[in-house]
């Protein structure tokens, strides 16, 4: 996994059970995480790890970050993942 991007080290252990795949077509090939809505978060929910190809081929349309939103999601949930609320 590409570690270029602004995502934390814990962020990025997160994922780290998928083996390197990409949430789009399962290649272990060149996987880097993708910011979902941006670099506005670098949040584990905006998260989603993608092989260069897939990552390539982002339209940053709504339905997209609708699709990959909720893959993050599920992988969230299966591990287990609860997030950290800061703030009032």
């Amino acid at each position: 996994m590409n570690l270029a991007n602004p995502f934390s080290t814990e962020t990025r252990w997160l994922f780290f059970d998928v083996r390197y795949k990409c949430f789009e077509c399962g290649s272990n090939r060149g996987v880097t995480l993708h910011h979902i809505m941006g670099r506005t978060s670098s949040s584990a929910m905006n998260a989603c790890p993608l092989c260069d190809d897939c990552h390539s081929k982002v339209g940053h349309t709504q339905a997209e970050h609708q699709r990959l939103f909720l893959k993050t999601l599920q992988y969230l949930i299966t591990i287990g993942y609860t997030p950290i609320v800061t703030g009032k």
